[in-house]
């Protein structure tokens, strides 16, 4: 087996509305003017970059406008329902001070898939900053032995 199963720390989870909604209140820009600029350069073949655009958590980012499209537009970013796909196991390691993904362990345990399992790591924030690892490393270990 190539894969023997998935490890994913504080992944990202949302919709087109809550990526929209998300991104105006972050930027104070619409993101469909935003992603309609992007399309429009590269309908005339222009790869000509958006300059102090909104990208992810960076305010004023020169973004490639097919970058900017595969994130916001193209992404399917609904975490668990990708997840309700796969057949291998997955260890979703979250923080519980994490203000990015706020309680996606918990919606997590509410998926009805075999093979899931959550890890919260207390004090832990989004970054996983600090003295985080050990308990990454540990959770990575023993999902690995338990699916030989």
């Amino acid at each position: 087996m190539l894969m023997q199963g998935l490890v994913l720390i504080a992944p990202p989870s949302a919709n087109q509305a809550q990526l929209a909604a998300g991104y105006e209140k972050r930027f104070g820009k619409s993101l469909k003017e935003v992603s309609d600029e992007a399309q429009l350069r590269l309908s005339n073949g222009s790869r000509q970059a958006l300059e102090k655009t909104g990208f992810l958590h960076c305010p004023a980012a020169s973004v490639n406008p097919a970058s900017l499209l595969s994130y916001y537009r193209d992404a399917n970013l609904e975490t668990l329902a990708i997840l309700a796909q796969t057949e291998l196991p997955v260890l979703l390691i979250s923080g519980s001070e994490d203000s990015t993904s706020p309680g996606f362990a918990q919606a997590a345990d509410k998926l009805e898939k075999t093979g899931l399992s959550t890890l919260d790591i207390e004090g832990a924030d989004h970054f996983f900053r600090d003295l985080y690892a050990d308990e990454i490393i540990d959770g990575v270990i023993e999902l690995l032995e338990s699916n030989p």
